[in-house]
């Protein structure tokens, strides 16, 4: 049976989920970890990662978050609590909600600044970086303050195209992913033509006034083979790519303060359903 599809077109006015995003106390600093990856040629390097934990006593749930194109650094110092907020990476929303975060970076360790152009995009395409999600999720569910079976994945623009590579199993005749993620999140990713076998609950959010990832892809984007997960698209009018991004430039897109909070709303319950 193939995967439910549920198409929204819809741009919701959240009222007070402002006020609620932060209530829990989070814990001021995060640590730098890493963890090995390997390729598929069979290469392994050493991943870093920014590992931040909610207050409270464990075992919580946690959440990945994925860069997109333009990766990590210099947006932020690695010394700092939450150093990639300003560029749209801000765990503080997951942490109020009660979720261990951790933020990859799939490029520095890799000796690239980013995957937009070139050359790079050859060195952690979307199929390199799904190992490196799961290689977070497996170095998550070997902390004692993490519940390994509720790890979730988010990811924005490249990194949303990894999260649709993290769900999805490439051949329909091989045996399932026997350890999927607990639910899936794709900001503005470039949809393909199919997903082949996805073993998450996925929620897409996207513009239909994105240049740089089109919405009309992901409305055509056909899921195939045995699944039963949720799959929700969430496209909202005239909202750009990066709509989520508070310091938005205008270059990637511009901010869109009532969809960014309609998505993270879309969000928390999304987790809540399948990572509580």
């Amino acid at each position: 049976m193939a995967c439910r599809t549920h198409h929204v077109i819809a741009l919701i006015a959240v009222t007070a989920l402002a006020s609620c995003l932060f209530v829990s106390a989070v814990r001021a600093e995060g640590d730098v970890v890493s963890f090995p990856v390997t390729s598929y040629a069979g290469d392994t390097i050493s991943l870093r990662a920014k590992l931040n934990v909610p207050e409270g006593d464990g075992p919580f749930p946690a959440v990945i978050l994925l860069h997109g194109c333009e990766g990590l650094h210099p947006n932020g110092s690695w010394d700092d609590a939450y150093p990639f907020a300003a560029a749209g990476y801000d765990p503080r929303p997951f942490l109020s909600w009660g979720y261990v975060t951790l933020i990859i970076d799939s490029f520095g360790p890799r000796g690239i600044d980013d995957a937009c152009h070139g050359r790079n995009g050859f060195v952690a395409p979307p199929a390199t970086r799904a190992r490196d999600a799961h290689a977070g999720k497996d170095f998550l569910a070997g902390l004692s303050i993490v519940d390994g079976s509720r790890i979730g994945v988010v990811g924005y623009s490249h990194g949303g195209n990894t999260v649709l590579k993290a769900i999805t199993n490439e051949s329909l005749h091989e045996p399932v992913r026997p350890d999927p993620f607990a639910a899936a999140v794709a900001y503005y990713p470039g949809c393909p033509f199919q997903l082949r076998r996805v073993d998450a609950p996925l929620l897409i959010l996207i513009g239909d006034a994105d240049v740089w990832t089109r919405s009309p892809y992901c409305e055509a984007m056909e899921l195939v083979g045995e699944s039963d997960h949720d799959y929700q698209l969430v496209i909202y009018p005239g909202a750009t790519h990066a709509f989520d991004w508070v310091e938005s430039d205008g270059v990637w897109g511009d901010y869109d303060a009532e969809a960014a909070e309609d998505a993270l709303s879309r969000i928390r319950d999304l987790f809540a359903a399948y990572l509580h």
